[in-house]
């Protein structure tokens, strides 16, 4: 336990310098070395930086792959085992599979908040709020989930459009988005409370 807690406070408190990466990063990386800490084994570097690697870097991102393609076409055509092969061919994919970097996750946590847009059917529900808490961690990651302020806009718009939303509806639904994420934002990266890391 005082090992845990140990590691807990050095990673909130001493790895500031990259606080860039969030959070979910530091944290998710952490919860996959525990083992490693239990076992004793977390001196064995090579082993270490080959799970750390794999399941952090470049698992999410196979996620990531199969999502997109299965967003394409469900998986119901032969297209989608050729649609699989490209995305994983694609140079920026395979380059950042070799290394430990939060681009796999990013990567994912992206297609999951378009996963749950595309979900929501334009309805401003459930699942567009769990995209808008997706998006707070994505941007506590890395922040490109502000840029998702494109796809929200539209997916209202276009509810506003089929009319499956009322004006009052799209405003305060808008609202809502943007509260979640702000608080799913701060919860995943708990440098900015304080004055350093804001």
């Amino acid at each position: 336990y005082g090992i845990l807690k140990k590691s807990l406070l050095h990673l909130i408190l001493e790895s500031r310098e990259y606080y860039f990466y969030g959070f979910p990063f530091f944290g998710f990386s952490a919860l996959v070395l525990l083992p490693f800490q239990c076992l004793g084994q977390i001196n064995n570097t090579q082993l270490v930086m080959l799970v750390l690697r794999q399941v952090v870097s470049v698992l999410p991102m196979l996620i990531a792959l199969l999502l997109l393609v299965y967003l394409q076409d469900g998986f119901r055509t032969y297209r989608s085992i050729v649609l699989y092969v490209f995305l994983l061919s694609v140079p920026a994919i395979i380059k950042n599979g070799l290394w430990l970097h939060p681009d796999g996750m990013v990567l994912l946590l992206s297609v999951l908040v378009l996963y749950f847009l595309w979900k929501d059917e334009r309805r401003l529900g459930k699942n567009f709020y769990i995209a808008s808490a997706l998006c707070g961690i994505l941007t506590a990651t890395k922040l490109v989930g502000a840029f998702f302020f494109l796809a929200v806009g539209v997916t209202v718009i276009w509810s506003l459009i089929e009319k499956k939303s009322t004006w009052k509806k799209g405003i305060l639904s808008s609202v809502k988005f943007i509260v979640v994420m702000a608080f799913f934002f701060i919860l995943s990266n708990p440098f900015l409370l304080s004055k350093w890391g804001r």
